[in-house]
């Protein structure tokens, strides 16, 4: 298994799926049930590439702080947190669609990979 194939199983939706959650039930929520939705928010931030994970562990941090202090902000925290997500997602490569069978992938190098692996396509260069 590669370093990189969680990273092609992540989209956008699982983040703000838990961003969502923790912004809405944030005052209402146990502590146990925050701590595990933070911790597997950061394992999810780890897994994005480097320059996206050294913005987002300082404010996962400050999360984690604002839970434990009364009165720290923390909305400001989560909607940064939703930014890198939004950037992270606009500097992936397009999702584009195998001809044969319809398969998605995200970049040229993949969709040729596919093609080749899965379909005994060679592509020409």
């Amino acid at each position: 298994m590669t370093a990189t194939a969680p990273l092609d199983r992540l989209s956008p939706q699982d983040f703000y799926r838990l961003l969502d959650g923790l912004r809405d039930e944030w005052e209402t929520l146990d502590e146990y049930v925050v701590a595990r939705r933070l911790q597997n928010l950061r394992r999810m931030y780890e897994h994005l590439p480097t320059r996206f994970w050294t913005l987002a562990e300082p404010l996962l941090k400050d999360l984690g702080m604002a839970r434990v202090a009364n009165g720290r902000p923390w909305y400001a925290t989560l909607r940064q947190l939703s930014e890198i997500v939004a950037t992270w997602t606009r500097a992936q490569p397009p999702l584009l669609s195998c001809p044969e069978c319809g398969h998605d992938v995200r970049g040229h190098q993949a969709l040729e990979t596919h093609r080749y692996v899965v379909h005994d396509v060679e592509v020409a260069a």
